[in-house]
């Protein structure tokens, strides 16, 4: 096989229909050595080049003397990838490796830079055609939350962030970021450096007897055990391009980075590799994380972070944390008491839909004997608002007395299914004076006292909840929620907006 009958088979492939057909165009193309050189290039995710190629480079008007199968190709791209060329020299070897080849040997070189042969190829469907070709990449993932998978107390519960999970892979020296399926995020690799510095430096104070066995131990995670050089894994959630946006931001960093990593987890790369579990504690690689990222901070001054940890000692107050969670702007997250940056980052992360600012996505319980797994795992459960429904309100409830709310609204109670549903989260402090003012007005017409109790509230018939003049009861309310409980009721129901433009229509229908 040639480089012309290579591409001709990866456009066959790419205009396959369907999945069967992709199988047997692969299992040509992996019939052929230079088949296989294509697809190892291009898709073992522990392979990445460090440039990024937008656009092909204009052809020479030299004769040609390359093609793709020529070992030289093989040398130029294992010499990007171990980053023996970078920055110019790099660009300009690229360049010249362009301008050396045939036209068709030069568009599979620029999709093998770019790690996709758009073909509609998935490594797990070169996997099922040839197991074993490509070293097996995945991270670990989370269930819905369950109460009955939380069994022990207490539990470790983080902020679930609305992001891109990334893992960053330092392998004997160099570092990539990947997605959570194993592909290259090149966007992301300036931050590659400071976290290989810190690795570094942290490896040369260890020798330092101003330094504990907790560091050590760090250090030892770093370089899996004895490596010479940077060997481990960190889990992480990238949020994009606040830098870009913020003022604030960019003024206290040295360097403009494109985005900010939160991290979660940290483990040597043996520990990451394959299929077996890292059976190191959570907490015990937690402990590690924090150590590491403090030390990120304070070498690099790089926009890397640990996400924090609640503990939850009940059910109740896994429930309260994610309340609050749910609650809290991503603006005063990331700004981390910094009210520069928390008042711009509020003019840029609003919601579309709402124009209220974003929020974070929701909770992560997790458990502290937790292995890591490379599969969703029911040692971390995720909680956040996976549906969302238009209802009618039918009812009111103070806020909890002794609390912030306690002589203003506490929260609606929504009527969904024969089910009187109260929904407590997801107000603004203005919503909350402004809909205690149009209760009092509704209180007044029901002629009863306004402070009806945290619990139960008070709530009437939906039938007749639309007839009588009132400010609030009657509106039409969108709430998120995780699902529909057992008795009918709604998980974790939080107030996104009202829909008073959809009101008329719904009554109509129902009508």
């Amino acid at each position: 096989m040639n480089a012309s009958e290579a591409l001709s088979l990866i456009r066959e492939i790419a205009n396959s229909p369907g999945r069967l057909d992709k199988q047997a165009g692969l299992e040509k193309l992996l019939a052929a050595d230079l088949g296989k050189f294509i697809l190892k290039w291009t898709y073992d995710p522990f392979i990445t080049f460090g440039v990024t190629v937008k656009k092909m480079p204009p052809q020479s008007t030299i004769d040609l003397y390359l093609t793709l199968e020529h070992e030289s190709v093989g040398e130029f791209l294992t010499k990007l990838s171990t980053r023996e060329w970078t920055g110019n020299e790099a660009k300009s070897r690229v360049d010249l490796a362009f301008a050396s080849l045939d036209e068709d040997s030069r568009e599979i070189l620029f999709l093998i830079l770019n790690k996709d042969l758009k073909a509609g190829i998935a490594n797990t469907t070169i996997e099922s055609v040839l197991p074993g070709f490509l070293p097996s990449f995945g991270v670990m993932r989370a269930h819905p939350y369950e109460e009955k998978r939380v069994t022990q107390f207490p539990v470790p519960v983080e902020p679930k962030l609305d992001g891109m999970r990334v893992t960053f892979i330092a392998k004997e020296g160099k570092g990539a970021f990947f997605t959570r399926s194993g592909k290259a995020i090149p966007a992301l690799q300036d931050l590659a450096a400071p976290l290989l510095e810190t690795a570094r430096l942290m490896s040369q104070n260890a020798c330092s007897d101003h330094f504990d066995d907790h560091y050590r131990d760090v250090v030892t995670v770093l370089f899996d055990g004895g490596k010479e050089e940077p060997t481990f894994v960190l889990d992480t959630e990238a949020i994009n391009g606040l830098f870009e946006t913020s003022g604030a931001m960019r003024r206290k960093s040295e360097k403009a980075f494109d985005a900010q990593l939160e991290s979660f987890d940290l483990l040597p790369l043996s520990g990451f590799l394959g299929a077996t579990p890292y059976k190191v504690p959570y907490e015990k690689r937690r402990e590690l994380l924090n150590t590491f990222v403090s030390e990120v901070r304070h070498l690099t001054n790089a926009p890397v972070f640990a996400t924090p940890i609640y503990e939850a000692n009940s059910h109740e107050e896994i429930e309260q944390i994610y309340e609050r969670l749910i609650n809290q702007t991503i603006a005063n997250y990331i700004a981390r008491g910094d009210a520069e940056v928390e008042a711009e980052l509020l003019k840029v992360l609003i919601d579309k839909q709402t124009g209220k600012p974003k929020g974070l996505e929701g909770a992560m319980v997790k458990t502290y004997d937790g292995a890591y797994e490379k599969k969703k795992s029911h040692t971390w459960q995720k909680i956040k608002p996976e549906e969302t429904i238009d209802l009618f309100i039918n009812g009111f409830f103070n806020g909890e007395e002794n609390a912030e709310n306690e002589n203003r609204m506490g929260g609606a109670i929504v009527w969904y299914k024969g089910v009187n549903v109260r929904v407590g989260g997801g107000w603004s402090s203005d919503d909350r004076d402004q809909l205690w003012e149009d209760w009092c007005h509704d209180a007044a017409i029901l002629g009863i006292d306004p402070k009806v109790g945290f619990k139960p509230g008070y709530f009437i018939s939906i039938a007749t909840v639309h007839d009588r003049g009132f400010k609030f009861l009657g509106r039409m309310l969108e709430i998120e929620f995780n699902e529909v409980t057992p008795d009918g009721s709604l998980r974790h129901p939080r107030a996104v907006r009202f829909r008073d433009d959809k009101a008329g229509e719904a009554l109509r229908e129902a009508a």
